[in-house]
């Protein structure tokens, strides 16, 4: 029976994972564990899931268990380092990778892995070394040709990097991969960025785009943003019930992608009482149980009308055993998903201690950065037109100032351009919310051992810099939809 059981859930997980149901599918894993909690490939399924929802610090703590029964499987190794590099935990995930090596030898797998590792944490001299071990064992072609662009970009030899990316685009064998052609035309576009060749940027990303096969249901994320606008008013929010008062302390970043979370998260995670949560999934999941919960008939969030004094103690329940699986001893833990604009009032009936922070970037620059970036490929398809990247920036601002407005939990309010401009004070600003002491590492963020490993890793282990400020100009002629769709924000 066990093992029809597991055969079952197997077959259901993997349907949900081809239809990209990682929220329903983290459901089914979980639930299968609580009576089978040992079960090693369901277990493995739910690392996966959390892997593709951005959520690797879940990912990597359920790898290194599995590990610690299975010392010598080389796929858990393998996984485990891929997950602490996305951790941004440089020492352990080139531990786990050297452990993988030693199993399998230098096999153009595990020389990729180290690769990937030592160019994805700046460390060039090493990556440039593996990148010729690879090319002697002859590794994947699209593999090396992807990192020796990322390396001369990192050389900054522009002129080189640009001229083996345009024989890359150009050549029949890679046409039959959307992504790897995808990657590539958002290289060129950063190359051609950096050379000051603007238009040629933009029309590499736009190529970028045309490359991808993703689509984005305009209608289904407004109907979203007017249901949350609509349940959430002042006295509705006064007459739910709440969970009791508990000693969870979580800091919620809510921003855009690319408007500066992950420097945001940098700069708290060196203060020795906040530690990096990172994008946790663990509130969507919430959401989803809710209506199991309440047995309620209605659609989120009009369910939570129906929610009860008990439900809400489970759901904050489930909150702190995610976040004690990551982050077990610190007394403040971040947590910056990217769908927390939506649900900031729901976890405000929640958690009685925690703060927020409404980190906002000038809408054309945060539009012109997810455009000229490889978001498709992390749910964020939308970025991939500029009507539509225009609408949800503008739903996302409307739900982040909404909240400001009817819940009581305290938010402040932070301008990405200021903290560039002014670090200290900003920073001085935020620690003071946070009723924290101040540390003076909060201003050595880029000296940390933790960064994390977004698609913004090659930017908050460097130094405050404020150059990305004021880019659009460079783009304003490409930006008519942009900018009339969002004058009211300018």
């Amino acid at each position: 029976m066990e093992h029809q059981n597991r055969t079952k859930i197997l077959q259901s997980l993997n349907e949900l994972k081809k239809r990209k149901l990682w929220i329903m599918a983290e459901e089914q894993c979980l639930g299968y564990l609580e009576s089978n909690p040992g079960d090693e490939m369901v277990r493995a399924e739910l690392a996966e899931v959390y892997w593709n929802v951005n959520d690797f610090g879940q990912c990597l703590t359920i790898y290194e268990k599995l590990l610690e029964e299975h010392p010598h499987n080389k796929s858990l190794m393998r996984q485990a380092a891929l997950a602490a590099m996305r951790c941004g935990m440089v020492s352990s995930a080139l531990a786990h990778a050297k452990a993988y090596r030693d199993v399998v030898g230098d096999t153009p797998e595990s020389i990729s892995l180290r690769l990937e590792i030592y160019e994805r944490n700046n460390m060039v001299a090493e990556a440039k070394e593996m990148l010729g071990e690879a090319t002697k064992l002859g590794v994947d072609r699209p593999a090396l040709d992807y990192y020796q662009s990322r390396i001369l970009l990192q050389d900054k030899r522009y002129d080189d990097a640009i001229d083996l990316m345009r024989t890359i685009v150009s050549q029949e064998r890679y046409s039959s991969s959307d992504e790897i052609l995808a990657q590539f035309w958002f290289l060129l576009t950063k190359a051609y960025d950096r050379t000051g060749e603007y238009d040629l940027a933009w029309s590499a990303a736009e190529s970028a785009h045309n490359s991808t096969t993703s689509r984005w249901h305009q209608k289904g994320w407004d109907d979203r943003v007017e249901s949350i606008l609509n349940t959430f008013d002042r006295e509705m929010v006064d007459s739910m019930v709440r969970a009791p008062s508990s000693d969870e302390r979580p800091i919620f970043i809510v921003g855009n992608p690319r408007s500066g979370t992950s420097l945001l998260e940098q700069i708290l995670g060196m203060h020795s009482q906040i530690d990096n949560g990172g994008e946790m999934s663990v509130s969507s999941l919430m959401e989803a149980r809710l209506a199991q919960l309440t047995d309620s008939f209605q659609p989120w969030p009009v369910n939570l009308y129906d929610m009860r004094a008990g439900d809400a103690e489970q759901l904050l329940g489930m909150y702190t055993d995610a976040r004690r699986f990551v982050c077990p001893d610190a007394p403040y833990v971040t947590n910056k998903s990217l769908v927390l604009e939506g649900q900031l009032g729901f976890l405000s009936l929640l958690f009685d201690k925690a703060k927020a922070i409404n980190l906002h970037r000038h809408p054309l620059d945060n539009c012109v950065s997810c455009y000229t970036t490889p978001l498709h490929h992390a749910g964020h398809s939308y970025a991939s037109n500029l009507e539509s990247l225009a609408k949800v920036w503008i739903g996302r601002r409307r739900l982040k100032d909404h909240w400001a407005s009817v819940i009581d939990m305290p938010i402040l309010e932070l301008h990405y351009e200021q903290l560039v401009s002014n670090q200290e004070a900003e920073t001085r600003r935020l620690i003071e919310f946070l009723e924290v002491p101040w540390e003076d590492g909060c201003m050595e963020f880029h000296t940390s051992k933790k960064v994390a490993r977004t698609i913004s890793y090659d930017q908050v282990n460097q130094k405050m810099y404020t150059s990305s400020s004021g880019r659009w100009m460079r783009y304003e002629k490409h930006l008519g939809p942009l900018i009339d769709l969002l004058s009211d924000y300018l």
